[in-house]
């Protein structure tokens, strides 16, 4: 399948047909035009609720991969937007459609693995399968991924006694604080050495006066690596941090701190009440003018949008910034008693189902929670706590939220940033972009029906729909459309990543979020997985 790009919008010059169910490197996705120079391709996509990044190859004018059975296990409508990268530059395209037809084999199901993070795999395989030579003019022979085979470079071979091959291995992986160098040492004796790393956190400094770099400081180069020219902190995330792409709502994720994450809002459109639509059950349709976004870290409580309800029991509650809850007095006949409180515009309802996790901190040593439930009402999104008091008369407790976390035991402050984007005009579904407020229409509506042609499915305020059928005349009306409409929503902003845990939600229906995940977390897991197999192995498992 071929794809035209001309200052960064792609179109189709043919047919829109990717292939069939798990053709397997047969067929190719070619991106042809006046791609600019310097920039890295990649293909986003999505498919029956899924998300995948095909990374592209360049070569003579033109950016390509050949499509896998993986790439091509989902039927149906697949939605495809060009992503290029230059540095800091990250720009995309409009999104457009194409069809993949059913085979009769196979599951159906989309790849477990993105197939950036395959191919990444895949890399890192053959370079290890690889290693640096010395070559016959003094030179070492590198691996080049590319052409799969081995090119001399600058670097010459020390003069010596020729030993074993070496074995290069990754050793301590140490954050340092944002202000120093990013540091590499090898320590041990051929053939078995070690690599470590001391990784500078990446603060944003203060914005200096412009102007050429002095010329005997030292100077950043990513295309190089010697003794006076240093990788910035960005080129150090995107080779060693692992890509990743997470799909719900809420999202939990551990990216590199700073690093700039990507979160794309699906919407759906919504239709109030419950049960099948009919002239009797009338369900309004309703869509968007605008859509938040909310990144913050593992606590989810904004002290700024707490309001007391009541305390309860005889007990006199008021509430202090940084989530201090103040309790004065005695229950009244009881060892326990509620302090309840709103959240409201901190927390969507329907996070209620989804792994919330509600903790008191006391202060004072002398309160003990016994029960947490919380957003108990749609309207209200009240919160409750049970706990058991003792006959002090004052009490002093920090609340924290939180979304699938076990073992809370120190209280976060709130670390939180939520953007609201303004939809062009009312969006009863699509996608759209927070960081860039590219979206893409892909629902229709009618205020009242009266014989439209409807291109695919559709919902109604007073009709079930099925195949062959139309609403009834003067319903209201949601369609799919036929060609997806783009649109360019205003309020969007970066959204840098926090260190440690991050929680991302919407009031839409779900998000993607994409970003680089933190090295430590990563090895950190590899660890702990590799520990267990080994348990499990001595234990008398096998693999």
């Amino acid at each position: 399948m071929i794809l035209l790009f001309s200052d960064w919008v792609l179109s189709k010059p043919q047919g829109g047909l990717l292939g069939y169910q798990y053709d397997n490197l047969t067929r190719e996705l070619v991106v042809q035009g006046d791609l600019p120079e310097g920039w890295t391709w990649d293909m986003l996509v999505s498919a029956s609720g899924n998300s995948d990044t095909w990374p592209l190859a360049l070569g003579d004018g033109q950016a390509s991969i050949t499509l896998t059975d993986d790439n091509l296990s989902v039927r149906g409508e697949y939605y495809l937007q060009l992503r290029g990268t230059n540095g800091d530059q990250v720009r995309h395209t409009n999104v457009i459609t194409a069809y993949n037809s059913r085979s009769l084999s196979g599951a159906g199901q989309w790849p477990t693995l993105p197939t950036e993070w395959i191919q990444a795999e895949k890399d890192i395989k053959e370079l290890n399968a690889h290693p640096p030579v010395p070559g016959s003019d003094g030179y070492w022979l590198l691996w080049d991924l590319s052409s799969h085979s081995y090119q001399e470079s600058d670097l010459p071979v020390p003069v010596g006694p020729a030993g074993p091959p070496n074995v290069l291995e990754i050793g301590t992986v140490e954050t340092l604080p944002a202000d120093q160098q990013a540091t590499a040492s090898i320590t041990g004796e051929s053939p078995a050495q070690k690599l470590n790393l001391g990784i500078p956190q990446g603060k944003q400094g203060a914005t200096g006066n412009p102007g050429a770099p002095g010329k005997d400081g030292v100077q950043l180069n990513d295309s190089a690596v010697n003794a006076t020219e240093a990788w910035s902190s960005k080129k150090i995330a995107d080779t060693f941090c692992p890509p990743f792409t997470e799909t719900g709502n809420p999202i939990t994720c551990n990216p590199v701190e700073d690093y700039p994450l990507s979160a794309v809002v699906t919407l759906k459109p919504k239709q109030a009440g419950t049960g099948d639509p009919s002239p009797e059950n009338v369900r309004p349709i309703s869509g968007r003018t605008s859509v938040e976004v909310t990144r913050c870290g593992k606590n989810l409580l904004n002290p700024e949008n707490v309001t007391l309800i009541s305390g309860g029991y005889g007990l006199t509650v008021t509430y202090e910034d940084e989530n201090i809850f103040h309790i004065v007095g005695k229950p009244n006949n009881h060892d326990n008693a509620d302090l309840s409180f709103t959240v409201a515009k901190t927390l969507d309802y329907s996070l209620s189902g989804k792994g919330l996790v509600i903790t008191a901190f006391s202060l004072s040593g002398n309160l003990t929670v016994v029960n947490a439930y919380g957003l108990r009402t749609s309207t209200e999104k009240e919160i409750a706590i049970t706990a058991y008091l003792d006959n002090t008369v004052t009490y002093d407790a920090r609340i924290q939220l939180a979304v699938g976390v076990e073992n809370l035991t120190t209280y976060e402050p709130y670390q939180g940033e939520t953007s609201t984007l303004t939809l062009p005009e009312t969006i009863y579904g699509g996608t759209v972009d927070e960081v860039t407020g590219i979206g893409e229409k892909t629902w229709g509506y009618i205020a009242s029906y009266n014989g439209e042609s409807l291109p695919g499915e559709w919902i109604s305020d007073r009709d079930v729909y099925s195949d062959g059928t139309t609403p009834t005349t003067g319903a209201q009306v949601a369609y799919k459309l036929a060609t997806p409409e783009p649109f360019q929503a205003t309020g969007n902003q970066p959204l840098p990543a926090v260190a440690g845990l991050n929680t991302v939600y919407t009031d839409g229906e779900s998000l993607d979020v994409t970003g680089r995940q933190d090295l430590l977390y990563t090895l950190q897991n590899m660890q702990a997985q590799t520990t267990n197999l080994n348990r499990f192995i001595a234990e008398g498992g096998t693999r």
